[in-house]
């Protein structure tokens, strides 16, 4: 009888258990089920905004891109009289053989009347380019300083592109002529770029028709006029993966739960040394910590140790690596880029006022680069611009910050420094290059700079402070170039 009922018993905690099983299960089930709409929702909001907000960034670097180009060419007094006199052959050998104009898609010079002078990918209707011609009259007035170009989006016979046109300046940047150069990408290449991180992206006139299966971004001209939109299946896909998932769920339940019985087996078999382990990379990465300067080195000297935190320490040194030099240096020069220095610049200022450290900033400019490019071409630019950094890298501090401002303009800021001590580290800078030699194994020169330097006062802003540099970076280019001009 005894047995019995301990049978029964036993039989009855197992059918408990299984019920339980099941039960649990359900529910999890249930719960999947009701919250897989709630993260549908969210992670197809959240696609939706990255989609945006990546076509955004890819129409403006193509703009940056052409920006550069139009400041390289349209703001060339040679160029401009290459136009004038309707210099044909020098134009086409010039734009239609440089590397970097041939990323883009098209390229060509239009004449003040609308007619189109020389082109490549992409030659301009009449009438449009009146309508862009009109706009350039309206933004730039002859004798002003042409500082950022216009960019506008446009259909060309059923096709869309990403035009950049500005009007002939001279080397200061001032226009003097209505003849026009412009670049375009067309609609495939942006296509492309856009590819690259979403698939299924294409143009289309009326993305209503496909109801909400698609993400649509508009495109619009300079005027605000719809031209197309750009369309990605995120939502359709989203709500098919999530479908497949809700199928799954069963069998991801199982496999969580035989896991984790796995997991708990393991651990208590093995808990001594995984508990040794862990304290271990704990206490190691906690000493780092209380530093409060773990950078690069620290990991590569961690990764040498033959134990757990060295392996993870080998993992983690070429993914450092990758992301500082692409995040924040200059991929041509090895200088920081623009937005990492003046990041650095507003991070001295704020120092500045809190604990009154002095400190100077520096704008360089490597004098008639123009002149290098014309003679030599943009690869020798390059390699001149490229040994110009390491150049002055190589004799200034190691805290001190040097950056590629854009072009051949480089800053400096010279850390706990006062105005006089910045004009000696200058002047033997200047020296320093007008003494180098730049070759190649072809190409043989010698260049000069000139340098503008301001120190850091009570009211200043980042703003007010690079103007400073920057007026003394004009004065001493007036006074005759390679020289250094300091304004207190």
């Amino acid at each position: 009888m005894n047995n019995s009922l301990r049978d029964t018993s036993l039989r009855k905690l197992i059918w408990l258990c299984a019920i339980g099983l099941v039960l649990v299960l359900c529910f999890s089930g249930v719960v999947f089920y009701v919250l897989s709409f709630k993260v549908k929702r969210t992670v197809a909001e959240g696609e939706s905004l990255r989609f945006k907000r990546f076509v955004s960034y890819v129409v403006e670097e193509a703009e940056l891109y052409s920006e550069g180009l139009l400041n390289s060419f349209a703001m060339w007094e040679d160029f401009a009289n290459a136009v004038k006199r309707r210099d044909v052959a020098w134009l086409e050998k010039l734009l239609f053989d440089d590397a970097q104009v041939a990323q883009c898609d098209a390229v060509g010079v239009l004449l003040s009347n609308g007619d189109v002078l020389i082109s490549r990918g992409l030659n301009l209707p009449k009438n449009v380019a009146l309508i862009l011609l009109k706009e350039i009259r309206k933004r730039y007035p002859l004798g002003t300083k042409a500082e950022h170009f216009f960019h506008t989006l446009l259909r060309i016979n059923g096709k869309v592109w990403l035009l950049s046109i500005a009007p002939m300046g001279n080397d200061n940047s001032k226009v003097i002529s209505y003849d026009a150069l412009y670049f375009a990408f067309s609609q495939e290449s942006l296509i492309k770029r856009i590819n690259k991180l979403f698939v299924g992206v294409h143009l289309c006139n009326k993305p209503k028709e496909l109801q909400d299966t698609v993400e649509a971004f508009p495109l619009r001209d300079f005027r605000g006029q719809l031209i197309a939109w750009v369309t990605a299946p995120i939502a359709k896909y989203i709500h098919e993966s999530f479908d497949d998932l809700l199928l799954a769920e069963g069998f991801v339940v199982a496999l969580v739960v035989a896991y984790v019985i796995f997991v708990v087996f393991l651990l208590r078999v093995h808990y001594n040394a995984l508990l040794s382990c862990l304290n271990g990379v704990a206490g190691t990465f906690a000493e780092l910590h209380e530093k409060n300067d773990l950078d690069l080195a620290d990991i590569e000297e961690l990764s040498l140790r033959d134990d757990e935190v060295g392996r993870i320490a080998k993992r983690l040194v070429p993914l450092i690596k990758n992301i500082s030099f692409s995040v924040l240096m200059d991929s041509l020069t090895g200088a920081y880029n623009r937005r990492v220095f003046f990041k650095r610049l507003d991070e001295e200022l704020e120092r500045f006022k809190r604990y009154k450290r002095p400190f100077c900033l520096v704008l360089v400019d490597i004098d008639d680069f123009k002149r290098i490019n014309d003679c030599y071409g943009h690869p020798f630019g390059d390699f001149v611009l490229s040994n110009f950094s390491r150049l002055i890298r190589e004799r200034i501090r190691g805290s001190d910050v040097f950056g590629r401002i854009g072009g051949e303009e480089f800053g400096i800021i010279l850390v706990e420094t006062n105005i006089d001590d910045a004009f000696k580290v200058c002047e033997k800078l200047r020296t320093a290059v007008e003494e180098a030699i730049f070759e190649d194994g072809v190409n043989r020169v010698r260049i000069t700079a000139s340098f503008g330097v301001t120190q850091v006062k009570g009211a200043d802003t980042v703003g007010s402070l690079y103007e400073r540099a920057d007026r003394a970076l004009y004065m001493a280019k007036e006074a005759g170039k390679n020289r250094v001009v300091y304004l207190p």
